[in-house]
């Protein structure tokens, strides 16, 4: 029987077993597990089809193509041949240049049957290294003539300027960021994605203006996040990177120092329901909630605008920062109750050891403000930053064009960003050293570090005692002494709202096939996690991740909402938690 009609067989199947129990109650984990296995056992590995008996189909792809190419994989380059004509006029001549569409063709061409050999699989592995490397030397030949135009003569110099070397560094992002607005921006796949995300930024509105018992703090706040949340195309933005995600990572991901939502290239085409209901979630948990706030106070919203003042070379007067310095100093941050104890005990699902304070919570924002400084001292950013004047490997002196702007990164384009310690450091480094007036250059810049380093160690322990337990600093949480409730919120918060916009679906057999087809990245594939969760489950109480492994998340996800929609029953129920 060939493999078409196997995927027939398996998918009549399970959907009989879904009509055939669609009014009276089933195992929830029955359901989730019977799903798994069908995707992932012979014949779909991976692939499957769902249709609703609206005529919605979803089409859940984590397997192989019959080219033998991974499908997140062969989306991406399948993308790539179809905005062929549509790529920048430089890039594509380069590529052409180097066979990289006639590779692509060659890759992508169907097998005559759908078993793949060991040594085919390498073979396909092997083309796509070599595609890789063929468009990053493309890449970096139209960087170089790109520079070349911004700085005549720079292909026949025998040296580079710091500054055209970190001008390369951002236009080799540039052209990465051109190529997934080519490949996505006018696709039907990326208008689906939207469509998908706008229908639950609407529910999520809908919902926060209820009359549900929310603080009407939290609402409001809530709100203002919900409505001005926005959807990324992956690898669009050349100051993130996220080349991964641009070509087929499974996942998405909120990003809170742009207030922006990601979903990877490799969910496109796919039910991202579950999956982005729990990151827009994370724009509105009480993590992100809190800290938002304590950093939009009125000391720290002057502190943001001047620092993204001081990316557009608008610097601080000298007093102004003084005064400045002093609020934070004597910073005494309000502990706002947006949540009832009882919401984030009850989210946080176990006892916790006492939480540092006094000595041990100094110690502790010492330490993170010297991780912080320390990061940038590895690379000599200061001394980059307060040098006026850079000499290259043949002598010569140039002038620095990010003198005394740290935040400026390889060019001078710049994103307005959200507040955080960091930028604390590099605004009061920064100031510290213009507005110094010791004469010896090298005491001049220790003074300026240490100052900077203080300051944002007191800003650091300010923002501990503002979210206190609710972190997911590794010392703290392998001590048992913080767990952040961020990703239990967002799993709590995002699944009702999905529950919501599955209820619009009258038959609860299409809500359990929306449902499942939304899941299928809590489903393991064949290997270690599917072979031996009971070690995996032992490991993971040694790592500080916020996610729990698959088979324990979908029990987490069955939550009284969900079982609700999908008329299903668990004896392991999920302890609900209500805002």
């Amino acid at each position: 029987m060939s493999r078409f009609l196997f995927t027939l067989l398996f998918l009549s199947q399970f959907i009989s077993f879904l009509n055939a129990h669609a009014n009276e109650p089933v195992q929830c984990a029955g359901l989730y597990d019977q799903f798994c296995r069908n995707l992932w056992d012979r014949p779909n590995l991976g692939n499957k089809n769902v249709s609703l008996s609206t005529g919605r189909t979803y089409n859940i792809r984590f397997g192989h193509e019959r080219s033998g190419v991974a499908y997140a994989d062969y989306n991406y380059f399948d993308a790539a041949l179809k905005a062929e004509s549509r790529f920048p006029a430089d890039l594509r001549k380069a590529l052409v240049g180097v066979g990289y569409f006639r590779q692509l063709r060659v890759l992508l061409k169907p097998k005559q049957n759908d078993h793949f050999t060991v040594k085919e699989a390498q073979k396909n592995n092997d083309l796509i290294a070599r595609l890789n490397f063929d468009l990053g030397n493309a890449l970096v030949k139209v960087a170089r003539d790109r520079l070349e135009a911004r700085f005549p003569g720079y292909l026949k110099s025998d040296e580079v300027t710091p500054e055209q070397s970190r001008a390369l560094d951002f236009i080799v992002k540039l052209i990465y960021s051109e190529i997934s607005k080519t490949l996505w921006q006018n696709s039907p796949q990326w208008a689906d994605i939207k469509k998908q995300f706008d229908q639950i930024k609407s529910e999520y509105i809908a919902w926060l203006n209820e009359d549900n018992g929310l603080n009407p703090a939290y609402r409001a706040l809530a709100l203002q996040r919900i409505r001005t949340i926005k959807l990324r195309i992956p690898g669009s933005n050349p100051l993130v990177t996220e080349n991964d995600c641009a070509l087929n990572q499974k996942n998405a991901y909120y990003d809170p120092s742009h207030h922006e939502l990601t979903v990877c290239a490799g969910l496109f085409g796919t039910n991202i329901l579950l999956t982005v209901t729990h990151e827009v979630a994370h724009a509105i948990d009480p993590t992100t909630i809190r800290t938002y706030d304590l950093f939009h106070s009125s000391t720290f919203a002057e502190a943001t605008l001047a620092y993204n003042n001081l990316c557009s070379d608008q610097k601080l007067s000298c007093d102004r920062y003084a005064n400045l310095k002093n609020e934070l100093l004597n910073l005494n941050p309000i502990k706002k109750s947006f949540f009832a104890p009882e919401y984030l005990q009850c989210l946080g699902q176990r006892e916790l050891a006492d939480f540092p304070n006094g000595r041990q919570l100094s110690d502790l924002s010492a330490n993170l403000a010297n991780a912080s400084t320390e990061r940038y001292a590895q690379s000599y950013f200061f001394t980059f930053t307060a040098s006026e004047n850079i000499e290259t490997d043949l002598g010569h002196h140039v002038k620095n064009a990010n003198f005394m702007n740290p935040c400026k990164q390889g060019d001078d384009n710049h994103e307005t960003h959200e507040f955080g310690t960091d930028q604390i450091l590099l605004l009061s480094f920064e100031a510290e050293y213009r507005c110094s007036q010791e004469p010896n250059v090298g005491k001049k810049l220790d003074l300026a570090i240490a100052s900077a380093r203080s300051l944002t160690a007191l800003v650091e322990q300010d923002v501990l005692a503002s979210v206190e337990r609710d972190n997911w600093i590794p010392e703290l949480v392998l001590r048992n002494q913080a767990k952040s409730v961020s990703e239990q919120a967002a799993d709590n918060i995002g699944l009702i709202i999905a529950a919501r916009l599955l209820k619009k679906l009258d038959k609860v057999e299409d809500r359990r096939l929306a449902f499942l087809a939304g899941g299928p990245l809590f489903c393991d594939p064949p290997g270690v996690f599917r072979q031996s969760p009971e070690m995996a489950i032992s490991e993971k109480k040694f790592s500080s991740d916020g996610h729990t492994i698959d088979i324990v998340r979908r029990k987490e996800l069955m939550t009284d909402s969900i079982r609700e929609v999908l008329n299903c029953e668990s004896p392991e129920q999920t302890k609900s938690c209500h805002l």
